[in-house]
């Protein structure tokens, strides 16, 4: 459906910054405040991989994501 909800199990001493990308670099979703268990749609884009960059607590991590028919 390209609906997901984004959520961590430690607390946060701050915002939580989320971003994803096409695998050619194109920003297709942004949230500089994510909150815990918010709701992420991407049900607009075509099906493939995305890659998710999160920054929590000064550390950045990726995630991959893959959207299906």
């Amino acid at each position: 459906s390209g609906k997901f909800n984004l959520s961590w199990t430690s607390i946060t001493e701050g915002t939580v910054g989320v971003r994803i990308f096409s695998l050619t670099g194109t920003q297709v979703y942004g949230d500089d405040a994510a909150i815990n268990n918010a709701e992420v749609d991407l049900s607009g884009l075509p099906a493939g991989m995305y890659v998710m960059h999160i920054l929590k607590d000064g550390v950045r991590s990726m995630k991959r994501v893959v959207l299906q028919e």
